[in-house]
């Protein structure tokens, strides 16, 4: 999620100066940091070769030459404006220097020393960090070769190793290869936890979910229509009831898709990143997000459109990802975006 989405969503300039001050502590010498809503950075005046190209490979897009090198010759006027160019600057007492690289995210940030080949992850202020909290516990158990590994940990932040590379999303014509390649490395690695569970057995578990995480978001004061969700995940339960089929259900990514799996260059060694929404669901449910768009509205319309089991299963478990979602927001952030997503979710029902 860009900055750019956040200033509608937000008071990101007072949350992003309370948050790195929370996380400088006051170490360092008083410094101007200048905000990039465009390339979702936060950097010095005079940012480093490699602060730029890695912001050159991120900001990169699929399409014609030209359209790339138009793309790379915008971001190249921003970060050499010498911070004429940034939306907004930021002054705080902090050791970054011009190799570092402030990368706000929807509920955490990332700080990337590219001198030292580190990036801190830590939690973004006066948001919930049970996601965070999570995304730890789930790298600490599991240290497969796919799984970046941590450098270090506390309760709610981490440390890890710069990937040299990019998302296989700006991978092109490579793209499809490498999802395959990642989704079987993952389906192989989840195959030893893997229960199969009667589809009106399921269907109870997840009404049971559901029902809690409704009291949670109600309990924040989120102002979300759930008879209208309601309504939706009825006729969906029902599919499930009436079906004597058997669902598989596993460890699940939750958020599998292009932009979280990276290919290191020179290696094309495959990374899975962002394991905040990790949990058990059906193996129905990765391959969905990773192939049928499950990410964007119109994807869900299309996947809406098939009433069977494994569809039902899926935009059930996409319902409790949102609601899950929800409460990882403070506030009433996230309320009005969760019915519009119910709304396509139920089409012209």
């Amino acid at each position: 999620m860009k900055i750019s989405y956040m200033l509608k969503r937000e008071d990101f300039y007072k949350i992003n100066q309370e948050t790195l001050e929370n996380y400088y502590k006051g170490n360092g010498t008083e410094k101007t940091l200048y905000i990039y809503p465009e390339l979702n950075a936060i950097v010095t005046a005079r940012p480093s070769k490699v602060v730029k190209q890695y912001l050159y490979t991120e900001f990169r897009v699929n399409g014609s030459a030209l359209k790339r090198l138009l793309v790379r010759m915008y971001a190249g006027v921003l970060l050499n404006s010498g911070g004429l160019l940034a939306s907004k600057r930021v002054r705080l007492k902090t050791d970054a220097d011009n190799d570092t690289l402030i990368y706000p995210c929807n509920k955490k940030y990332r700080e990337f020393r590219f001198a030292e080949n580190r990036v801190s992850v830590f939690a973004k202020n006066g948001f919930p960090t049970n996601g965070l909290i999570n995304e730890i516990a789930f790298r600490t158990q599991n240290t497969a070769y796919f799984i970046p590994g941590l450098l270090e940990s506390t309760a709610e932040s981490y440390c890890e190793a710069i990937i040299d590379g990019c998302p296989v999303a700006r991978t092109g014509q490579r793209m499809g290869e490498l999802s395959d390649k990642a989704y079987a490395i993952w389906s192989e690695y989840i195959h030893p936890y893997t229960r199969h569970i009667a589809a009106a057995e399921y269907a109870n578990e997840l009404k049971a979910k559901i029902e809690a995480l409704k009291t949670q978001v109600t309990s924040m004061g989120k102002t979300v229509d759930f008879g209208h969700m309601d309504r939706a995940c009825d006729k969906l339960l029902q599919i499930l009831q009436n079906d004597s089929g058997m669902v598989p259900v596993s460890l699940s990514h939750g958020d599998l898709q292009a932009g979280n799996i990276w290919v290191e260059n020179h290696t094309d060694k495959l990374y899975i990143i962002d394991w905040e929404s990790c949990q058990e669901r059906s193996t129905w449910y990765d391959r969905a997000t990773l192939y049928e768009d499950l990410r964007r509205s119109d994807g869900i319309v299309r996947y809406a459109a098939k009433r069977d089991l494994t569809h039902a299963v899926v935009l059930l478990e996409d319902v409790i990802f949102h609601l899950s979602d929800l409460i990882t927001l403070p506030y009433d952030y996230g309320s009005k975006a969760f019915d519009a997503y119910i709304n396509v979710l139920l089409g012209d029902d």
